[in-house]
């Protein structure tokens, strides 16, 4: 048989054995605080809901041996792990011995389980690349599908959630999630459209998109206040209309048209490839002008909700409370605010960072939030601080539990596969890491940090050492 139909099976076995858990038995529902599983958390929660049973939910940035020993004093017998679970089976089996688990993952597996009663669903598993086919959003979708066919009506929740861990690439979904994609919009849920690859269609004023874009970067635009404005005069296309600022979704078709041929004749000028457009992901019943709309905003505003502990209300939002997206709006305004903050920061002590061949090391200790690392390091790589192929190492202080959170991404393509590289760094220090080859993250003792970093700069610089032999 092929991966795809061996991978279905193990659903299947999986929804077999949830459905001989009687009604009347509460669910522990455990998830990731990314738009991911957030996404992944509001669809199980539904296909329970659904089912007429009772849920708890918590929401963690990563599942510690301190987590699962925690979770093992509830009394509930059924847990979920929804994106997060396959890197940590041996510590699921130490602590939940006995009890009914399902794991529903798509980051890189630890092992399969030894152990009867844990049911693990995870494309890795059988040669299907779970970083880039399918999220773990999707994999809980396909669950709850198999639990009961009406649960096809959540199908956008996991491209929200595979647009979250930018799983869509310049040709598109590969197979599994292409095909939620299409049952996604057979729902009538979710809009495709060609259109400027663009990010705050719905919500951001045209000369701030212009100057913020990066894929695909704009010569002489991107990045330069005022250079927006400018281009607009270029290609004729007014800013404002009645003294306010135009949004894209305020363009008419040959406006946008005007737009593309500047964009494309700048990069011509500047021997820059690419195709500047793209597929945008309408979300057809939410409110036109609002981060709700746009599936990529939505991720956002999600993400947004996860690191500010405020996870409930993404997923609130998620089920389509309009109480909870109210909420959610407010929670993304805040966190904007925020980012704003800290990239002030971060460009008021650049000096302060370590900054080597091909990678950079930030080291922010308690001046930001431990959350936000992860997110600090995704904007500098988007942002053309660095050039294209540098790795982007970031970490933050818990001081309450006397642990760094790091956070590894990479600007543009790269040969390392980051999870592998930070996992070596941190097996010198002793602490718990995970992700994918394209993201990773990880949590070491404040005590270690000097010890870690000297340790991460080693592996990077040996990293470097290798793709210039290739």
């Amino acid at each position: 048989m092929g991966k795809y139909t061996d991978f279905f099976l193990r659903i299947q076995e999986a929804v077999d054995a949830f459905n001989l858990i009687p009604s009347t038995e509460p669910v522990k529902v455990v998830s990731h605080y990314d738009s991911d599983g957030i996404c992944a958390c509001a669809i199980l929660v539904r296909a329970l809901q659904r089912k007429g049973m009772a849920y708890s939910v918590s929401v963690y940035q990563s599942l510690s041996k301190d987590i699962l020993k925690e979770l093992s004093r509830e009394e509930t017998k059924h847990f979920f792990f929804a994106d997060l679970g396959s890197g940590v089976m041996s510590g699921i089996e130490e602590h939940l011995e006995g009890r009914d688990v399902f794991v529903l993952d798509h980051h890189p597996v630890d092992r399969e389980p030894r152990q009867d009663g844990i049911h693990h669903v995870n494309p890795h598993t059988f040669g299907i690349d779970g970083s880039k086919e399918i999220a773990g959003a999707g994999v809980a979708f396909l669950f709850a599908v198999g639990i009961d066919g009406i649960n096809t009506d959540l199908a956008h929740l996991a491209i929200i959630g595979a647009l979250g861990d930018i799983q869509e690439d310049e040709e598109g979904f590969l197979r599994l999630n292409r095909e939620i994609l299409d049952t996604a919009i057979a729902q009538g849920k979710l809009e495709v459209k060609s259109e400027l690859r663009v990010f705050g269609r719905e919500t951001k004023p045209l000369v701030k998109i212009l100057e913020h874009m990066q894929k695909p970067l704009i010569p002489g635009v991107s990045g330069i206040d005022g250079a927006g404005q400018t281009f607009l005069k270029e290609v004729k296309v007014p800013a404002t209309k009645s003294g306010k600022w135009r949004l894209m979704t305020d363009l008419t078709k040959d406006e946008e048209d005007r737009i593309a041929k500047g964009i494309i004749k700048r990069r011509l000028d500047e021997n820059l490839l690419g195709d500047i457009f793209g597929s945008s992901y309408i979300l057809s019943g939410e409110k036109k002008g609002t981060p709700l709309r746009d599936a990529r905003e939505f991720s956002t505003l999600l993400n947004a909700c996860g690191r500010l502990n405020s996870s409930s209300i993404g997923i609130g939002a998620c089920l389509g409370s309009d109480r909870m997206k109210k909420r959610a709006m407010e929670q993304l305004q805040a966190y904007r605010q925020q980012m704003g903050a800290i990239m002030r920061w971060f460009h008021e002590n650049r000096k302060s960072f370590i900054e080597g061949d091909g990678y950079a090391i930030i080291n922010a200790e308690e001046n930001i939030p431990p959350e936000l690392a992860g997110t600090l390091c995704s904007i500098i790589i988007h942002s053309n601080v660095y050039p294209q192929g540098t790795y982007v190492m970031a970490l933050a202080r818990n001081t309450v539990k006397d642990e760094t959170k790091v956070s590894l991404r990479a600007a543009g393509k790269v040969a390392g596969g980051l999870n592998i590289m930070l996992q070596t760094a941190v097996d010198a220090v002793g602490g718990e890491s995970g992700g994918h080859l394209s993201a990773a993250g990880a949590i070491i003792p404040t005590a270690k940090e000097e010890a870690f970093v000297e340790r991460a700069i080693r592996v990077l610089e040996k990293q470097r050492l290798m793709e210039d032999v290739v």
